[in-house]
């Protein structure tokens, strides 16, 4: 492999393809065992990648024992995976970038681009420019939290923390604001 790749395979007896990944914003040698994905090492530029192997194979029990669990986790969720790849993505584009024009015009709020992404971490986000991501999955969740979040994402272009300035803006459009976010919160974010 060239000497300047970023990545390395190993491949184990009962885990399979283990990626071995230099990147940048790595500190430390650290194991991710996630689901539906390979198992991957990520890897500080400064380590070297035979310093990673022997790493992953101090820590071999351990990551048997964690991908076995994994393994189970997969099969229980397998339905609700195949439920997001029949996933209506060109209806939650036109149901949520109608939903953040009308919310924006009523309020006289500007942004810039608007993306819409099956997210893995996020319900949505606003870039320092004003962009506006949002999750796909928004469309599965009761439509006062759709608002909310698109709403917060909004409010965002104005004041771009969680601050007593952005909770009194919010408040001015939707005086329930923190009632929804503490009911968004418990709704989770799909597997992939």
């Amino acid at each position: 492999m060239d000497k300047k790749s970023t990545t390395r395979v190993v491949n184990l007896e009962s885990v399979g393809r283990v990626l071995l990944v230099k990147t940048k914003r790595a500190k430390h040698l650290r194991i991710l065992i996630r689901p539906f994905k390979d198992v991957r090492v990520t890897v500080p530029y400064s380590v070297s990648f035979a310093f990673a192997q022997e790493f992953l194979f101090e820590h071999i029990d351990w990551l048997r024992e964690q991908y076995a669990k994994m393994k189970v986790f997969e099969a229980q969720h397998v339905e609700e995976i195949e439920q997001t790849d029949k996933f209506p993505a060109k209806q939650a584009r036109q149901e949520l970038v109608a939903m953040l024009e009308s919310l924006a015009r009523i309020h006289g709020f500007e942004y810039g681009r608007v993306a819409i992404r099956r997210q893995k971490t996020r319900w949505g986000s606003c870039s320092g420019v004003n962009n506006i991501n949002l999750n796909a999955h928004l469309i599965t969740l009761p439509i006062e939290l759709v608002e909310y979040v698109v709403l917060h994402e909004l409010v965002h272009t104005r004041v771009k923390n969680h601050s007593r300035e952005f909770w009194k803006e919010i408040h001015k459009y939707m005086p329930d604001a923190r009632e929804r976010d503490k009911r968004l919160r418990s709704y989770r974010l799909p597997l992939i």
